[in-house]
């Protein structure tokens, strides 16, 4: 019966197989994947009929050219991309230039931004923002084009990340908000609405000849106004030291804040009377085609820190500071903050905090740093009036003293006394501080 039924089945044609073999000889080439970048996946060009991850703007020679107000769509696909992009300008433009994410959850791309002149050298460069990090876009850089020609952008990660899904949008546009010649602070160039708290308002200032000073007014909604100034760190593509000064409708200066963005950001706790005025110019006085910054303008309807009230001028009119406690890794914190102003020659403010059993006393606070005129020193008293300890701004020290793990101590109140160390008095001269009260010793 088996052989039987082994001739019956090798007596079906191609029953071996499956197939019919009367061509074995011909042989059919695959058909191409690609003719095309277009025939590929958006993040994928076409390379001898396949499609390979990658793009073709990798070199200055293949950048993408970018027309003024058209955002372009890139990828950086590959660990260690980096994407060209090009530009013609008259040059005198203030520009601002920024990327999207397109992928909401591609959470690991963090694109740098970084601006070359037409002779090749970095003119600007930003990872975030000037002023920090913002929700809508992933990097904006602001900046003033003193050349005429052809402008290269840059766009990588600041990692080196890759990925198909790191998709973004690059964008280019004149820049309105900035100063022109002439102006004064009678007649100041540009006149900025800051109506609302946490936004961020940009100011482009180009600084034309030597000793120019550029006026910018603000317009605050509210009296008491806390305002913060900022600059960006990289300052390397100008010639110009940003530098800032505040003053009041009186004309009384608030502050002057030196080679802002690298060196810190201007704030003065509490504006009050509507507006202020912003002189801006170079540290050195200095001024010509590459002397440029842009300043960025953010307010609050509250500074988070106390406000001292008068009369507090001995340790039985100290004013309490309200402390908040809670609690992280280490232990109990407790933290209250105090912000004043030398209102008269030989002021001094006092303050009063409570300290636990066994507890220390930390004290951080900022007053030249700022932008304030202010050298401060500080003692600390316990409730017997007795000094336990007191600080002073050393001469390297361009900022309010510190005082750090006084302690254990005894419960109690604790009092504060702050005074300037030099002669001065007025608006400008003001600090802030941060008391803290911990079941641990803090670190540096």
């Amino acid at each position: 019966m088996r052989s039987i039924l082994c001739i019956s089945l090798l007596s079906l044609p191609g029953c071996l197989t499956g197939k019919d073999n009367s061509n074995d000889t011909d042989t059919q080439a695959p058909e191409p994947e690609c003719a095309a970048d277009d025939d590929c996946y958006s993040w994928e060009v076409c390379e001898e009929s396949e499609c390979a991850i990658g793009d073709r703007n990798n070199a200055p020679e293949d950048a993408i050219s970018l027309l003024w107000e058209q955002p372009v769509g890139g990828y950086l696909q590959t660990d260690e991309d980096v994407d060209y992009y090009s530009f013609t300008a008259q040059g005198g433009e203030f520009v601002r230039i920024r990327t999207a994410a397109v992928d909401e959850e591609e959470e690991d791309m963090n694109t740098i931004l970084t601006l070359y002149t037409p002779i090749g050298q970095v003119h600007h460069r930003e990872d975030e923002y000037g002023a920090g990090s913002v929700m809508t876009y992933d990097s904006i850089l602001d900046a003033y084009l003193p050349y005429e020609g052809e402008w290269l952008i840059t766009v990588e990660d600041v990692e080196g990340y890759g990925s198909t899904r790191s998709a973004y949008e690059i964008d280019l546009a004149e820049y309105g908000l900035h100063t022109r010649e002439t102006d004064s602070m009678d007649t100041p160039s540009e006149t900025v609405d800051v109506y609302q708290s946490g936004s961020f308002w940009a100011v482009g200032i180009n600084l034309e000849e030597p000793g120019d000073v550029d006026y910018v007014q603000l317009d605050l909604p509210w009296d008491a106004c806390p305002l913060y100034i900022y600059g960006s760190e990289y300052t390397d593509g100008t010639d110009a030291i940003p530098t800032v000064e505040l003053f009041d409708t009186d004309g009384n200066q608030l502050l002057r804040k030196e080679d802002l963005g690298a060196g810190g950001e201007a704030i003065y706790p509490a504006v009050s009377g509507g507006k202020v005025f912003v002189a801006a110019q170079d540290a050195l006085g200095n001024g010509g085609d590459n002397h440029w910054f842009f300043f960025y303008v953010q307010i609050y309807e509250e500074s988070g820190w106390e406000v001292e009230t008068e009369v507090n001028d001995t340790q039985s009119e100290a004013m309490e500071l309200t402390t908040e406690w809670g609690s992280n890794d280490w232990g109990d914190v407790g933290s209250a903050g105090g912000w004043g102003i030398m209102d008269f020659q030989d002021d001094e403010d006092w303050y009063y905090v409570e300290v636990r059993q066994d507890h220390y006393l930390s004290l951080f606070g900022s007053a030249d740093g700022m932008g304030s005129f202010m050298d401060g020193q500080v003692e600390i008293y316990n409730a017997n009036g007795d000094l336990v300890d007191s600080a002073q701004d050393g001469i390297d020290d361009d900022d309010f003293p510190d005082i750090k793990n006084i302690g254990p101590l005894d419960a109690g109140n604790y009092s504060i006394r702050v005074s300037a160390e030099s002669e001065g008095e007025g608006p400008g001269h003001y600090y802030r501080f941060t008391t803290y009260v911990t079941n641990y010793e803090v670190a540096e």
